[in-house]
């Protein structure tokens, strides 16, 4: 895993490609190559000093079938040959992420009666990480969450509190909007919801405890996902 990283190109005007990785997965970066002789070691921190630091972290695009997404962020978050290569700003536009459900095993349907012993940790490491790079403010997070095994609601809500997301696209079956606390509420500009098709849940959203609870949201995008019991 840890020579997934290991040759990182890009430029101001490219994308970069990761060796060792599908080709369809890439990051942006800059006109440099981590790869480097002894001795030139202090050269590269003064050379990364001087970089513009990023606007968004953006995975989007890894669609691997062989490896999950959570093999991919471990080795992205702790690379630690290169791990100055890429810096942050405090406020970002975004953070998107891959769907989470492309790994064969962890495709199955909603509704499926399997018993699932396993968390999810693969964007509580990638926020984390984030964190650790000064983050303190994400504007919008697109999450494709698994259709089964998905991240709680009670998680969802503390990202978007933490992070004082204001655009908010979490693909979760019936999102109750009860557990957003009132500064997440106020701070909403734009709620993406999946809906299963049952009559409860969207009852609750249109109820006095659902969309009229968000004071200063102007966009609502309701999403019917095919589902079965």
């Amino acid at each position: 895993m840890d020579g997934w990283l290991t040759s990182f190109y890009a430029g101001p005007t490219k994308q970069s490609k990761v060796s060792s990785l599908p080709t369809s997965l890439y990051l942006p970066a800059r006109s440099f190559s981590c790869r480097v002789e002894p001795g030139f070691t202090n050269a590269i921190h003064v050379y990364m000093s001087t970089l513009v630091k990023e606007l968004s972290f953006d995975i989007s695009r890894f669609n691997s079938k062989m490896y999950k997404v959570s093999e991919f962020v471990y080795s992205l978050i702790n690379h630690h040959e290169n791990e100055d290569l890429l810096s942050y700003e405090p406020t970002i536009r975004y953070a998107e992420f891959p769907a989470l459900d492309l790994s064969p095993d962890e495709r199955r349907a909603y509704g499926d009666n399997t018993y699932l012993p396993y968390g999810n940790t693969e964007v509580v490491k990638a926020l984390g990480w984030l964190r650790k790079k000064g983050v303190e403010r994400i504007i919008e997070l697109k999450v494709p969450d698994r259709m089964v095994n998905s991240y709680t609601e009670q998680q969802i809500a503390g990202f978007a509190k933490d992070f004082k997301i204001e655009i908010l696209d979490w693909r979760f079956i019936d999102l109750s909007l009860s557990l957003f606390d009132h500064d997440v509420k106020d701070r909403i500009r734009e709620l993406h919801l999946y809906s299963s098709g049952k009559w409860a849940p969207v009852r609750h959203w249109l109820s006095s405890d659902g969309i009229s609870t968000l004071p200063n949201v102007s966009s609502i995008l309701i999403h019917q996902l095919a589902c079965h019991d």
